[in-house]
């Protein structure tokens, strides 16, 4: 699945984002997401991530002739660094003048936190954007929604975030979804602020989208907006994100494959 993102209130810059999706479901099993819901069958090819794009604009080029995406992100379903070789080339195909020609500061790839991987792309030093989800400040409240976190526990996960940034010179941005009650207080706040101090990174703060047969909730819009002014107080360069695509189940975490 992919989904084409608009951007409300950008109609001069046109911004227009496409989610690619780099796996046939997800083998991580994210207890918040329903993609980690659906079997894991096969990493995607280079054509078939490539024809995401491709099939998508000429798609909408029949609806507008000057249409073009501008912005690429890794964010659909399955885990973009399991299958990271193919998702480079993928990367340098879109990138390249004679492709699509999308700049590398506009193309996104996230992970759940892949150790080696992290390693790996920081060898390629691509002028891209790393976007780590991490959605828990520590290891109790992480290893129970994010069984990844059991191979690679936070502290490796930090360390290579860190080695990232000194290798390459770019801003990490750091996601977490906020789900009511279990990650959302200003205890959790805290653990975050101490967490991602000193470093050079973002922090977009996503309220949990709802998913068939899953537990979280919504916080309450006050609660987010107590832990997005904590974070802030404290340094840390953190932004409240609505999730686009909610209304159509194509939002963060509700790729399930549905029609």
């Amino acid at each position: 699945e992919s989904v084409l993102l608009f951007h409300e209130g950008d109609f001069t810059k046109k911004r227009i984002t496409l989610c690619l999706s780099t796996q046939v479901g997800c083998p991580l099993g994210c207890r918040f997401c329903a993609t980690g819901k659906l079997r894991f069958t096969r990493n995607l090819t280079v054509g078939e991530i490539v024809s995401q794009v491709l099939d998508v604009t000429a798609l909408q080029c029949q609806r507008e002739k000057q249409f073009k995406i501008n912005n690429l992100v890794y964010m659909g379903m399955g885990e973009p660094l399991l299958n990271l070789p193919v998702v480079l080339k993928s990367i340098k195909l879109l990138n390249h003048k004679e492709g699509q020609n999308i700049g590398m500061r506009r193309i996104t790839v996230s992970t759940c936190g892949i150790v080696p991987q992290i390693d790996r792309l920081a060898t390629e030093n691509l002028d891209l954007v790393l976007a780590v989800s991490l959605h828990a400040p520590n290891n109790e409240l992480r290893n129970q929604i994010m069984p990844i976190n059991k191979q690679y526990p936070l502290e490796e996960l930090m360390s290579a975030c860190r080695r990232y940034i000194a290798q390459t010179g770019r801003r990490i941005t750091f996601e977490y979804v906020l789900m009511k009650g279990f990650n959302d207080s200003l205890r959790e706040a805290g653990e975050l602020a101490v967490l991602l101090r000193d470093l050079k990174a973002n922090l977009n703060l996503i309220p949990v989208n709802i998913i068939a047969r899953g537990r979280f909730q919504r916080p309450e819009p006050k609660d987010v907006r107590n832990f997005v002014s904590f974070l802030q107080k404290k340094g840390i360069s953190a932004v409240i994100r609505e999730a686009k695509g909610s209304d159509i189940a194509g939002a963060c975490g509700q790729l399930a494959g549905g029609t």
